[in-house]
Parts: structure tokens; C-alpha cells; sequence
């Protein structure tokens, strides 16, 4: 009886231990797959963009530290950061794309000043911005996780959902698990796109 007990009460404590945080978790871009020619092609056309925006920038930009960029996405509110966290992708996506997925469940509202031509919907109706005309973007860029998204769509085409002003912690981590299959599929992807 004492065996029966000591099993259960191990197998309970084994199947309620608390998964580890993505966030905590090193996630790798897939080594050695091989990308879709549309993935291919959204990079190479953010890397040409950059040499036509960027051409006094000397590499400042690209070779910016993975770990600069994320802290200026997670503290800096000005819009031109994300800006130029596109271009860095571009050159940078192997070590870029994992980094941004964890942070697509951190909610934390930073807030966002300088954006122009740029409208999202649930912004002006708040009031946080005014109505003006504009790109349109899904995702509330005012939060982490929302500019983690918009990034990861940017440089890979794909769209799993948006962040919005409301989405709850449980759409984020769903969302966040969409990301991580999608990653780990790449090397099972057709290359007639």
C-alpha cells in the first residue's frame, strides 16, 4: 500500500511540475535547413532596402549585438528603433527569429512616440494615437510581445495572429507555440514558394 501511495504521489508531482518558461529556454534556429525561396527573398529584399536607406550607416546597424537590439526593443518607445530592428533581421534572422519568439508572451506596455504614417486601430480608438493616414499594423506595437510579433511577420511572411490591446497571457503562449512549430518546421518546408 505504501508503494502504491509513494508511485502516485510521485507521478503527480512529476506531471504538475511547472513547464520551464520559453523565455528562460534557449531556443536555436534550425541549423543547416533549408529556407523557402519566399523566405529567402523577403530577406534579401529587407538587405537591399537597407544599403538604399542605411548607405552611410557603415554597418552599424547589421552588426549591431543581438543583445542591444533586444533591450532597445523592450525599453526604447521611439518607432525608429523597430525600424531599425527590421533592417538588422535581415542580417541577423538565424539569431534574431528565436530571440523575438520568446518575447512574444512578455505583455509589458512600454509605449510608442515618433511613428508616422503608421495607424493601429485599437490605438486611436483608446486615444493613445490620432487618427491620421498611414500603414496600417495589427499589432499593438505600444507592447513587447506586439513588436515581437509584428517582426517576426515582417521578416518571415508568416502569420499566426495578431496582439492586441487585450490578448491574455494564455492567446500569447499559444501564439508563441505557433512561432516555435513554425521554426522547427523549416526543415520540413516545400521549396516551391
Amino acid at each position: 500500500m505504501r508503494l502504491v501511495i509513494l508511485t502516485l504521489f510521485i507521478l503527480i508531482n512529476i506531471g504538475c511540475k511547472k513547464q520551464p518558461d520559453v523565455q528562460s529556454v534557449d531556443l536555436i534556429f534550425p541549423k543547416n535547413k533549408q529556407l523557402s525561396k519566399s523566405l529567402i527573398n523577403r530577406i534579401e529584399k529587407r538587405k537591399e532596402g537597407y544599403y538604399r536607406v542605411f548607405k552611410n550607416d557603415r554597418g552599424k546597424i547589421k552588426n549591431q549585438l543581438k543583445e542591444s537590439v533586444i533591450a532597445e526593443l523592450k525599453q526604447n518607445i521611439d518607432y525608429e528603433n523597430i525600424v531599425r530592428a527590421e533592417y538588422w533581421l535581415a542580417f541577423n534572422f538565424k539569431v534574431g527569429v528565436p530571440e523575438l519568439i520568446k518575447l512574444v508572451t512578455d505583455d509589458k506596455e512600454i509605449g510608442l512616440k515618433n511613428y508616422r504614417d503608421l495607424i493601429i486601430l485599437e490605438r486611436v480608438e483608446s486615444g493613445d494615437m490620432n487618427l491620421d493616414h498611414g500603414n496600417l499594423i495589427n499589432d499593438d506595437i505600444f507592447k513587447i510581445s506586439g513588436r515581437a510579433n509584428y517582426l517576426l511577420k515582417e521578416i518571415t511572411g508568416q502569420d499566426f495572429g495578431n496582439v492586441t490591446m487585450k490578448s491574455t497571457k494564455k492567446e500569447l503562449q499559444e501564439l508563441q507555440k505557433k512561432w516555435i512549430d513554425w521554426m522547427k518546421s523549416l526543415g520540413e518546408i516545400d521549396n516551391k514558394n
